[in-house]
Order: structure tokens, then sequence, then C-alpha cells
């Protein structure tokens, strides 16, 4: 099992998540970003398998100890020579370092999965925001082309500060640009009704 390596998986995951959620521009970065989730979602249930497999493990071990424990006492009860008595001592002692060690992981990897779930949650909570953003960018799509056929302009919103894009009349087609900054409200409007016209 080797936990450092896919917990440094579970890091470059996180990473590469936290890089696609600063913005998301079309359905495939969507998609991509539910793979991320879907495989983050993997990762900590396989931490949560191999938890409970060192979890099985301390257990025999914790087992094997009270079973060497045992045989040491049976050992003193039999009055056994030093040499035997002494070589399982040293049994149990290194059963215990065992023991110990497999402690400390299941320590160590249930910090990491906590950690995970952490992530996990933040996760799922940055693609609930991250899908309500993609309903709003269809609805929105669907205003914006809504109001195209009905007026016959087609914005282009890349243009700050200014009302420009393209305007539809009849078969004439031509490209416009307004400067908010010398108009007032009641000319910017009769500007625009008069383009729809």
């Amino acid at each position: 099992m080797d936990y450092e390596g896919e917990m440094k998986e579970a890091e470059e995951v996180i990473g590469v998540m936290k890089s696609l959620s600063s913005i998301v521009n079309t359905d495939e970065d969507f998609n991509t970003i539910q793979q991320v989730v879907q495989n983050l979602e993997s990762l900590v249930n396989n931490c949560l398998l191999q938890q409970k497999q060192v979890q099985s493990c301390i257990q025999g071990l914790r087992e094997k100890v009270k079973a060497k424990e045992q045989r040491i006492l049976n050992a003193q009860k039999l009055n056994l020579k030093d040499e035997e008595l002494e070589e399982l001592r040293n049994n149990l002692a290194e059963a215990r370092i065992e023991e110990e060690k497999a402690r400390a992981t299941a320590r160590s990897m249930e910090e990491h999965l906590d950690g995970l779930a952490e992530q996990l949650q933040s996760v799922e909570a940055q693609k609930q925001t991250l899908a309500a953003l993609a309903s709003e960018e269809t609805q929105l799509k669907n205003e914006l082309s809504l109001f195209s056929t009905i007026s016959g302009i087609i914005p282009d919103l890349a243009k700050a500060n200014v009302f420009a894009g393209t305007l539809l009349d009849n078969e004439d087609v031509r490209e416009f640009t307004l400067d908010y900054s010398d108009m007032s409200p009641y000319q910017q409007s009769k500007t625009i009704w008069d383009m729809i016209r």
C-alpha cells in the first residue's frame, strides 16, 4: 500500500481543481471539473478502504502481541531457560514495534483522510456554484438571443463602456458603436429605440 504516493496524487488533484475553478468558460471545463470531483471521491473511498485494511492489520498485530505475551507468561510459569525466555521477549518487543508503526500509519492516514474530506466538501460546494453559474449563463444566453431576435441588434459584449454591436435592418447589416459618455439617458434611449424601428 503506497499511502504517500496516493496522498501526493490527491494533493495534485486538489491543485488542479483550484486552478480549474477560477473560471469556467465552456461545458467542457465544467465536465472536466465534474470528472475531477469524481476522481477525488474515488480517492477518498480508496483511502477509507486502505484505512480499514490498516485497522485490520493493527488488530492482527495486537492479537500477535497478546499471543506472545501469553507465551512469555506460560514460559515463566514453566521455568524455561533464559535463552528461550529472552528470545520470546525479543519477539514480543519486535511485535510491539510493528504494532506501533501500524498505529502511526493509521493516525497519519486518518489525518490525511480528514483533510481530503474537507477538500471534497469544498470541491462539492464549488461544483454547485459552477452549476449555478452554468445555469445562469444559459439563461443569459437565452435572454440575449431573445433580445437580438426582437430588436434586430446583436450586441458586442467584449467592448466596455460603450454600446456596440451589429444592427440587422431588413437586408442591411451594419456595425455600430454608441459612446454614452456624452449622451443623456434620454438620448441613449431614443437612439436605441430609433435603431430598433
